[in-house]
């Protein structure tokens, strides 16, 4: 069927319809296969040409230009970008609802990634750790240095020991990391490449309450399931420290989340 409401065609005389087989149908538009057919009344108009009118005269309405005649008028240009934004808009969609379903399925775990990333500050060049005795040492670095060190604030759990914070933190079947994955407050999709950012709320190591981000990537096609838990580590709670990109050290307290936090 015609995307394109012509200017011509009037409500009652001719029916736009791809692959129409009637002999007696001409080609009306010069650049589709759609054909005239004659209708006799407005019941014989097919219900998604009447939803084309009207979506028509909602976005003249919307993003049409006023002429010299004082009229609303719609070009083809902007027809047919709001069509296809919507139709992007509609895919987006769509494939957000997939990625939720197989979130669903299941999220692989693997423990020994997950620590390394929380425990090891150097990563062949990628800043990682979460520890809390990293903090001091990456606000230092921050002071003695000319040049950025980080772009966005980094958080790092309360200061207990590793194995008070390795524990709780589970693998995908208990621990802190499955109370996110099945409580969680928020789902953010980042893209493609940086997968899920799921976040929750949950017991901290040394008592009251931290916000857990996860983040969630595609697993390998060898990997039972479709996504897999790549890091972890503390937003904001009880005991969570924040190091600013300009070296100051500072609590988080569990309500403060609203800066951009580097994972």
């Amino acid at each position: 069927m015609c995307v394109l409401p012509d200017a011509r065609l009037p409500r009652r005389g001719l029916l736009l319809g791809h692959g129409d087989q009637d002999q007696a149908g001409q080609r009306y538009h010069d650049s589709c296969h759609c054909q005239g057919r004659e209708i006799l009344d407005d019941s014989q108009v097919p219900e998604i040409v009447t939803q084309l009118q009207a979506k028509w005269r909602t976005t003249k309405v919307a993003v049409g230009e006023v002429w010299r005649d004082g009229k609303r008028h719609l070009s083809l240009d902007q027809w047919l970008e709001t069509i296809q934004d919507e139709r992007e808009a509609d895919r987006q969609a769509r494939n957000l609802v997939q990625r939720l379903t197989e979130l669903d399925e299941g999220i692989a775990v693997d423990p020994a990634k997950l620590w390394k990333h929380v425990a090891v500050a150097d990563q062949g060049g990628r800043r990682g750790g979460h520890l809390a005795s990293s903090a001091q040492a990456l606000a230092d670095e921050i002071t003695a240095s000319r040049e950025p060190v980080i772009k966005a604030p980094k958080t790092f759990f309360p200061d207990v020991p590793d194995d008070v914070l390795h524990e709780p933190l589970g693998d995908d079947t208990h621990g802190a990391i499955r109370a996110v994955l099945d409580d969680p407050v928020e789902r953010v999709w980042l893209g493609p490449r940086a997968g899920f950012q799921i976040a929750g709320d949950v017991d901290g190591p040394q008592g009251g309450r931290i916000r857990l981000t996860v983040i969630v990537n595609r697993a390998p096609r060898s990997s039972s399931t479709r996504w897999r838990v790549v890091t972890a580590y503390p937003a904001s709670g009880d005991g969570v420290v924040m190091v600013t990109p300009s070296g100051e050290v500072r609590d988080v307290p569990l309500a403060d989340n609203g800066d951009r936090i580097d994972s």
